[in-house]
């Protein structure tokens, strides 16, 4: 019972819950599938369409943020194409960030901030932030930063899905996921801020 009621009161807690206006709750259901499948997508199309053009965005990403160069290092030692996934993955998921963030900022906005229908927030929706930010901030960890200590290509195990051609499916889909962990938290920090000052006018 305690733990059900543990897990209540994290979903009550949600800074966004998908179902917090019906309007916002059909254009969740929208997004949720538009937004990982443009990410997958846009990680394919880059790949395909930069071609050997990677390499140079490789070079760039490894020079420019450091704590990718190992993982970059480690891909070029077995694998080109898995290289260019890399760098098609981290490349595309970051220039499609911000345009989904402001899309889904704006359908929230519309659907429920301007309906005057926010829900507050509490002490438990730091908790659920800070368990989810840290279970997916790992996760990308794992996915653009693991260097195995170990390795022989001929068994390579899970380590397989971090190579071409799977890379850029779960590079899209962990860019998609982080995208509605990152609006959760701007979305916490003004209800934070201002959600009681509003109510109080």
């Amino acid at each position: 019972m305690t733990e059900n009621s543990f897990k209540a009161r994290l979903r009550a807690s949600a800074p966004a819950p998908h179902d917090e206006t019906p309007e916002y709750e059909r254009f969740s259901r929208v997004f949720a599938i538009v937004s990982p499948v443009s990410f997958v997508l846009a990680a394919y199309a880059t790949y395909f369409a930069l071609g050997a053009r990677l390499d140079n965005v490789a070079g760039w990403l490894a020079r420019e943020i450091p704590l990718l160069a190992p993982r970059i290092a480690f891909l070029q030692e077995w694998d080109i194409q898995s290289v260019r996934a890399y760098a098609a993955s981290v490349a595309s998921g970051a220039l499609l960030f911000p345009v989904f963030l402001l899309i889904n900022a704006v359908g929230y906005w519309k659907t429920v901030v301007r309906n005057g229908a926010c829900r507050p927030v509490n002490a438990m929706t730091l908790v659920l932030l800070g368990l989810v930010l840290t279970v997916f901030g790992a996760l990308g960890a794992i996915f653009f930063l693991l260097i195995p200590w170990t390795w022989d290509a001929r068994y390579p195990g899970t380590m397989r899905l971090f190579f071409w051609p799977t890379s850029p499916m779960l590079g899209g889909l962990w860019w998609s996921t982080m995208l509605f962990m990152i609006f959760s938290t701007l979305v916490a920090a003004v209800k934070f801020a201002f959600y009681k000052r509003l109510k109080n006018e």
